[in-house]
Order: C-alpha cells, then structure tokens, then sequence
C-alpha cells in the first residue's frame, strides 16, 4: 500500500500531481482550440457583414445612376459589379415608382 510509508505517500503525489498536469494540459489544448474556433467565426462573420455592406453600398449606386439617365444598364453593372440582370431588375423597379 502506497499510503503506509513515507515513499508510498511521495509517489502517490507525484502520481497526482503528473494526473493533475495532464488533465491540465488537455483544458488548456481544449480551450485554445475553442478560443480559435470563435476567432474564426467571429471573422467570418465580419467578412459577411463587410460584404453585405459592400453589395448595400453598391446597390444604392446603381439606384442613383439609373435615376442619372446618363449610363447604360451594362456601364452601371460594370462600375458597380452587380450582375447585369440584377441592375435590370432595380431599372424596372425605378421606372415602376
């Protein structure tokens, strides 16, 4: 029995401390692991909500072009990079209102 002795206690310690380390480490990894997962999240979703604005921002562009009259349908989807068919779309929609 490890208890009975002075060196049965000492090795019982150590053995608890090595387990303790170990447990240790494995949280550790754990944490980092779930730290980078929520960086990467968190990034992606600022690239969407980046995006998003970007296509918002271009969007209104199109708008005030097409209501400009001075370029075509296919020059506005160029200097704004919407598709043609979309900036077709917000065209018809403008003449509609």
């Amino acid at each position: 029995m490890l208890k009975e002795d002075t060196k049965g206690v000492s090795q019982m310690s150590e053995i608890m401390e090595e387990f303790l380390n170990e447990m240790m480490a494995e949280e550790r990894a754990t944490m980092r692991q779930e730290l980078a997962e929520a960086k990467a999240e968190a990034v992606e979703a600022k690239e969407k909500a980046v995006e998003a604005k970007a296509r918002e921002l271009s969007i209104k562009s199109a708008l005030r072009m097409i209501m400009g009259g001075k370029l075509t349908l296919e020059e506005i989807a160029e200097y704004t990079n919407l598709p043609l068919d979309d900036v077709k779309e917000y065209a018809a929609l403008t003449v509609r209102t």
